[in-house]
Protein backbone atom coordinates (compact mmCIF):
# COMPACT_ATOMS: atom_id res chain seq x y z
CA UNK A 1 0.00 0.00 0.00
CA UNK A 2 0.82 3.35 -0.94
CA UNK A 3 1.15 5.84 1.78
CA UNK A 4 2.43 8.33 0.83
CA UNK A 5 1.11 12.12 1.50
CA UNK A 6 0.18 14.53 -0.94
CA UNK A 7 1.73 17.46 0.10
CA UNK A 8 0.89 20.98 -0.75
CA UNK A 9 2.73 23.53 -2.39
CA UNK A 10 2.62 26.82 -1.14
CA UNK A 11 3.86 30.09 -3.35
CA UNK A 12 5.67 32.78 -2.66
CA UNK A 13 3.81 34.76 -0.56
CA UNK A 14 2.25 32.04 1.50
CA UNK A 15 5.96 31.08 2.34
CA UNK A 16 6.72 34.70 3.30
CA UNK A 17 3.51 34.54 5.39
CA UNK A 18 4.69 31.68 6.99
CA UNK A 19 7.93 33.05 7.85
CA UNK A 20 6.44 36.17 9.05
CA UNK A 21 3.84 34.85 11.27
CA UNK A 22 3.84 30.94 12.29
CA UNK A 23 7.79 30.62 11.95
CA UNK A 24 8.16 34.31 12.72
CA UNK A 25 11.99 35.22 14.10
CA UNK A 26 13.00 31.81 12.45
CA UNK A 27 16.03 31.86 10.75
CA UNK A 28 16.27 30.86 6.87
CA UNK A 29 17.96 27.66 8.19
CA UNK A 30 15.23 26.69 10.81
CA UNK A 31 11.99 28.10 8.36
CA UNK A 32 13.72 25.48 5.48
CA UNK A 33 13.42 22.42 8.30
CA UNK A 34 10.38 23.55 9.14
CA UNK A 35 8.99 23.29 5.73
CA UNK A 36 10.93 20.13 5.11
CA UNK A 37 8.96 18.71 8.15
CA UNK A 38 5.46 20.28 6.62
CA UNK A 39 6.14 18.50 3.63
CA UNK A 40 7.11 15.17 5.10
CA UNK A 41 3.59 14.78 7.49
CA UNK A 42 1.65 16.79 5.13
CA UNK A 43 -0.15 18.95 7.38
CA UNK A 44 -1.55 22.66 7.61
CA UNK A 45 0.55 25.20 8.91
CA UNK A 46 -2.33 27.70 8.45
CA UNK A 47 -5.06 25.43 10.23
CA UNK A 48 -2.22 25.32 13.34
CA UNK A 49 -1.96 21.51 12.69
CA UNK A 50 1.42 22.38 12.34
CA UNK A 51 3.97 24.86 14.20
CA UNK A 52 6.94 26.17 15.23
CA UNK A 53 8.06 27.64 18.44
CA UNK A 54 11.33 29.30 19.76
CA UNK A 55 13.14 28.83 22.81
CA UNK A 56 15.90 29.77 24.71
CA UNK A 57 19.09 27.15 25.16
CA UNK A 58 20.54 27.53 27.82
CA UNK A 59 23.77 25.68 26.79
CA UNK A 60 23.99 27.64 23.61
CA UNK A 61 22.68 31.19 25.35
CA UNK A 62 20.48 31.52 22.29
CA UNK A 63 17.37 31.04 20.98
CA UNK A 64 16.31 27.85 18.97
CA UNK A 65 13.24 26.76 16.89
CA UNK A 66 10.98 23.62 18.23
CA UNK A 67 8.51 21.93 15.95
CA UNK A 68 5.46 20.86 17.61
CA UNK A 69 2.41 19.79 16.26
CA UNK A 70 -1.14 19.66 17.99
CA UNK A 71 -2.92 16.41 18.66
CA UNK A 72 -5.29 16.30 15.57
CA UNK A 73 -2.06 16.25 13.88
CA UNK A 74 -0.76 13.59 15.25
CA UNK A 75 -4.61 11.46 14.44
CA UNK A 76 -4.17 12.46 11.16
CA UNK A 77 -0.87 10.88 10.58
CA UNK A 78 -1.64 7.95 11.97
CA UNK A 79 -5.32 7.92 9.91
CA UNK A 80 -3.44 8.31 6.58
CA UNK A 81 -1.25 5.22 7.74
CA UNK A 82 -4.38 3.17 7.30
CA UNK A 83 -2.92 0.74 9.53
CA UNK A 84 -4.65 2.35 12.50
CA UNK A 85 -6.84 -0.24 14.34
CA UNK A 86 -8.73 2.18 17.06
CA UNK A 87 -7.86 3.57 20.60
CA UNK A 88 -9.13 2.08 24.23
CA UNK A 89 -8.76 5.24 26.51
CA UNK A 90 -7.94 7.71 27.50
CA UNK A 91 -7.96 6.49 30.95
CA UNK A 92 -7.19 8.32 34.49
CA UNK A 93 -5.90 7.02 37.71
CA UNK A 94 -4.88 8.58 41.14
CA UNK A 95 -2.21 7.50 43.64
CA UNK A 96 -4.80 4.18 44.31
CA UNK A 97 -3.66 3.03 40.81
CA UNK A 98 -7.21 2.29 39.91
CA UNK A 99 -7.74 3.29 35.93
CA UNK A 100 -11.14 5.10 35.61
CA UNK A 101 -12.60 6.43 32.28
CA UNK A 102 -13.61 9.62 33.58
CA UNK A 103 -12.04 12.13 36.14
CA UNK A 104 -14.81 13.51 38.32
CA UNK A 105 -12.24 14.28 41.49
CA UNK A 106 -10.75 18.03 41.68
CA UNK A 107 -7.25 17.29 42.05
CA UNK A 108 -5.42 16.41 38.75
CA UNK A 109 -4.95 12.81 37.98
CA UNK A 110 -2.19 10.68 39.11
CA UNK A 111 -1.86 9.50 35.36
CA UNK A 112 -3.13 9.13 32.53
CA UNK A 113 -3.16 5.99 30.07
CA UNK A 114 -4.00 5.60 26.26
CA UNK A 115 -4.22 2.41 24.32
CA UNK A 116 -3.12 2.21 20.56
CA UNK A 117 -4.12 -0.19 17.81
CA UNK A 118 -2.19 -1.59 14.71
CA UNK A 119 -3.03 -3.82 11.89
CA UNK A 120 -1.19 -6.56 11.53
CA UNK A 121 0.59 -6.14 14.89
CA UNK A 122 -0.35 -8.76 17.51
CA UNK A 123 0.39 -6.32 20.95
CA UNK A 124 -1.06 -2.96 21.51
CA UNK A 125 1.00 0.10 22.06
CA UNK A 126 0.41 1.67 25.39
CA UNK A 127 1.38 5.46 26.28
CA UNK A 128 1.30 6.33 30.33
CA UNK A 129 1.85 9.88 30.96
CA UNK A 130 2.45 10.88 34.58
CA UNK A 131 1.15 14.38 36.17
CA UNK A 132 4.47 14.98 37.62
CA UNK A 133 6.41 14.53 34.82
CA UNK A 134 4.77 16.62 32.33
CA UNK A 135 2.61 19.40 34.33
CA UNK A 136 4.02 22.86 32.64
CA UNK A 137 4.30 25.44 35.53
CA UNK A 138 4.90 29.24 35.33
CA UNK A 139 7.85 30.94 37.46
CA UNK A 140 6.50 30.35 40.73
CA UNK A 141 6.22 26.76 40.32
CA UNK A 142 2.51 26.37 40.28
CA UNK A 143 0.67 24.44 37.38
CA UNK A 144 0.14 27.35 34.12
CA UNK A 145 -3.70 28.10 33.17
CA UNK A 146 -4.10 25.08 31.16
CA UNK A 147 -2.93 22.65 33.26
CA UNK A 148 -4.22 24.02 36.27
CA UNK A 149 -8.26 24.26 34.69
CA UNK A 150 -8.25 20.99 32.86
CA UNK A 151 -5.34 18.87 33.86
CA UNK A 152 -7.16 15.66 32.71
CA UNK A 153 -7.81 16.39 29.19
CA UNK A 154 -3.83 18.16 28.88
CA UNK A 155 -2.78 14.60 30.56
CA UNK A 156 -4.55 12.72 28.20
CA UNK A 157 -3.30 14.18 25.51
CA UNK A 158 0.23 13.33 26.50
CA UNK A 159 -0.53 9.65 26.88
CA UNK A 160 -1.98 9.92 23.21
CA UNK A 161 1.15 11.07 22.09
CA UNK A 162 2.93 8.69 23.39
CA UNK A 163 0.88 5.53 22.63
CA UNK A 164 0.45 7.33 18.56
CA UNK A 165 4.72 7.82 18.62
CA UNK A 166 5.18 3.87 19.50
CA UNK A 167 2.85 2.39 17.25
CA UNK A 168 3.75 4.87 13.64
CA UNK A 169 7.36 5.40 14.81
CA UNK A 170 8.52 6.09 10.91
CA UNK A 171 6.03 8.85 10.58
CA UNK A 172 6.28 10.18 14.17
CA UNK A 173 9.56 9.82 15.46
CA UNK A 174 10.84 13.04 16.66
CA UNK A 175 7.66 15.15 16.96
CA UNK A 176 5.98 16.21 19.58
CA UNK A 177 2.97 18.04 21.15
CA UNK A 178 2.75 21.77 22.87
CA UNK A 179 1.37 19.68 26.22
CA UNK A 180 4.63 17.56 25.96
CA UNK A 181 7.29 20.53 25.27
CA UNK A 182 9.10 20.84 28.78
CA UNK A 183 9.35 17.68 30.37
CA UNK A 184 10.74 14.38 29.26
CA UNK A 185 11.91 13.74 25.95
CA UNK A 186 11.67 16.95 24.61
CA UNK A 187 13.13 19.08 27.46
CA UNK A 188 13.04 23.36 26.37
CA UNK A 189 14.80 25.32 28.60
CA UNK A 190 13.55 28.80 30.50
CA UNK A 191 14.85 32.36 28.69
CA UNK A 192 16.45 34.49 31.44
CA UNK A 193 14.32 38.00 31.32
CA UNK A 194 15.67 41.45 31.99
CA UNK A 195 14.77 41.09 35.19
CA UNK A 196 16.17 38.02 35.72
CA UNK A 197 13.58 35.74 36.38
CA UNK A 198 12.42 33.31 34.30
CA UNK A 199 10.02 33.06 31.72
CA UNK A 200 8.47 29.56 32.22
CA UNK A 201 9.25 26.80 34.99
CA UNK A 202 12.88 25.49 34.47
CA UNK A 203 13.30 21.67 35.13
CA UNK A 204 16.59 19.89 35.06
CA UNK A 205 16.78 16.92 32.08
CA UNK A 206 15.08 13.82 32.82
CA UNK A 207 17.70 11.39 35.13
CA UNK A 208 18.91 8.41 32.69
CA UNK A 209 18.20 4.80 34.23
CA UNK A 210 19.69 3.74 37.68
CA UNK A 211 22.20 1.02 37.90
CA UNK A 212 19.37 -0.88 40.33
CA UNK A 213 16.35 -0.22 37.84
CA UNK A 214 18.87 -1.43 34.67
CA UNK A 215 19.34 -4.60 36.54
CA UNK A 216 15.87 -5.10 37.90
CA UNK A 217 14.47 -4.51 34.05
CA UNK A 218 17.18 -7.07 32.91
CA UNK A 219 15.83 -9.55 35.21
CA UNK A 220 12.33 -8.86 35.02
CA UNK A 221 12.61 -9.40 30.97
CA UNK A 222 14.83 -13.16 31.43
CA UNK A 223 11.83 -13.83 34.05
CA UNK A 224 8.86 -13.16 30.70
CA UNK A 225 11.28 -14.62 28.88
CA UNK A 226 11.67 -11.56 26.50
CA UNK A 227 14.42 -10.24 24.56
CA UNK A 228 16.09 -7.16 25.43
CA UNK A 229 17.20 -5.46 21.88
CA UNK A 230 12.91 -6.68 20.60
CA UNK A 231 11.82 -4.93 24.12
CA UNK A 232 14.07 -1.76 23.50
CA UNK A 233 13.20 -2.18 19.49
CA UNK A 234 9.14 -2.15 21.12
CA UNK A 235 9.94 0.76 23.25
CA UNK A 236 12.19 2.88 20.55
CA UNK A 237 15.42 2.99 22.31
CA UNK A 238 18.31 1.97 21.70
CA UNK A 239 19.55 0.15 24.63
CA UNK A 240 18.20 -0.30 28.13
CA UNK A 241 20.83 2.37 29.24
CA UNK A 242 18.99 5.20 26.98
CA UNK A 243 15.71 4.65 29.26
CA UNK A 244 14.79 7.74 31.40
CA UNK A 245 14.03 6.81 35.10
CA UNK A 246 10.59 7.68 35.08
CA UNK A 247 9.95 5.62 31.62
CA UNK A 248 12.03 2.51 33.68
CA UNK A 249 9.35 2.47 36.12
CA UNK A 250 6.46 2.44 33.68
CA UNK A 251 8.20 -0.41 32.00
CA UNK A 252 8.27 -2.06 35.05
CA UNK A 253 4.74 -2.24 35.94
CA UNK A 254 4.11 -3.36 32.03
CA UNK A 255 6.69 -6.07 32.82
CA UNK A 256 5.42 -7.65 36.03
CA UNK A 257 1.96 -7.75 33.69
CA UNK A 258 3.28 -9.95 31.50
CA UNK A 259 5.27 -12.25 33.81
CA UNK A 260 1.83 -12.50 36.20
CA UNK A 261 0.17 -13.61 33.11
CA UNK A 262 2.73 -15.90 31.74
CA UNK A 263 2.46 -17.56 35.49
CA UNK A 264 -1.41 -18.19 34.96
CA UNK A 265 -0.72 -19.69 31.83
CA UNK A 266 1.92 -22.08 32.94
CA UNK A 267 0.02 -22.63 36.41
CA UNK A 268 -3.30 -23.32 34.02
CA UNK A 269 -0.91 -25.80 31.82
CA UNK A 270 -0.09 -27.55 35.17
CA UNK A 271 -3.59 -28.32 36.11
CA UNK A 272 -4.85 -29.82 32.91
CA UNK A 273 -1.66 -31.92 32.63
CA UNK A 274 -2.16 -33.23 36.01
CA UNK A 275 -6.13 -33.79 34.64
CA UNK A 276 -4.53 -35.44 31.24
CA UNK A 277 -2.17 -37.37 33.47
CA UNK A 278 1.19 -36.29 31.51
CA UNK A 279 4.37 -35.87 32.66
CA UNK A 280 6.58 -33.54 31.71
CA UNK A 281 8.65 -34.96 29.74
CA UNK A 282 5.42 -35.97 27.72
CA UNK A 283 3.81 -32.96 27.58
CA UNK A 284 7.49 -31.69 26.09
CA UNK A 285 6.88 -34.19 23.03
CA UNK A 286 3.59 -33.20 22.09
CA UNK A 287 3.51 -29.82 23.25
CA UNK A 288 6.90 -28.23 23.52
CA UNK A 289 9.29 -27.04 26.03
CA UNK A 290 7.71 -24.43 28.46
CA UNK A 291 10.58 -22.71 29.51
CA UNK A 292 11.03 -21.68 25.72
CA UNK A 293 7.81 -20.48 24.93
CA UNK A 294 6.48 -16.53 25.42
CA UNK A 295 2.87 -15.87 26.24
CA UNK A 296 1.25 -16.79 22.85
CA UNK A 297 2.85 -19.93 22.42
CA UNK A 298 1.88 -20.71 25.71
CA UNK A 299 -1.53 -20.07 25.63
CA UNK A 300 -1.94 -21.70 22.36
CA UNK A 301 -0.33 -24.90 24.67
CA UNK A 302 -3.05 -24.57 26.91
CA UNK A 303 -5.89 -24.42 24.71
CA UNK A 304 -4.51 -27.66 22.70
CA UNK A 305 -4.29 -29.27 25.98
CA UNK A 306 -7.73 -28.23 26.62
CA UNK A 307 -9.10 -29.22 23.71
CA UNK A 308 -7.27 -32.75 23.67
CA UNK A 309 -8.08 -33.26 26.91
CA UNK A 310 -12.15 -32.95 26.37
CA UNK A 311 -11.78 -35.13 23.23
CA UNK A 312 -10.33 -37.54 25.76
CA UNK A 313 -12.55 -37.51 27.85
CA UNK A 314 -15.57 -37.49 25.64
CA UNK A 315 -14.31 -40.20 24.12
CA UNK A 316 -14.43 -42.21 27.35
CA UNK A 317 -17.75 -40.91 27.92
CA UNK A 318 -17.71 -38.59 29.96
CA UNK A 319 -20.29 -35.71 31.18
CA UNK A 320 -20.55 -32.83 29.32
CA UNK A 321 -20.16 -31.10 32.21
CA UNK A 322 -16.60 -32.41 33.51
CA UNK A 323 -15.10 -31.38 29.60
CA UNK A 324 -16.26 -27.81 30.46
CA UNK A 325 -14.78 -27.47 33.56
CA UNK A 326 -11.39 -28.13 32.18
CA UNK A 327 -11.89 -25.42 29.45
CA UNK A 328 -9.07 -22.37 29.40
CA UNK A 329 -10.52 -19.10 29.36
CA UNK A 330 -8.25 -17.61 26.13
Amino acid sequence: MNTMVATREFGHDQMELIKRTICKGATDDEFQLFMGVVHRTGLDPFTKQIHAVKRWNNRERREEMSIQVGIDGFRLIADRTEKGDGQDGPYWCGADGQWADVWLLNEPPVAAKLIVYRKGHTHPYVGVARYSAYVQCTKDGNANHFWSKMPDLMLAKCAEALALRRAFPNELSGIYTPEEMGHGDAEPAARPEANGQLAVHALPPPALITLEQLAELRDLLARAHGSEVAFCQACHVTSLEAISTTRAADYRAQLLSVIADREGLVKRIAELSREADLTEPEFRERYGDLEKMDRVALRAAANKLAADLTAALAAKGQPVGAADEIKTPW
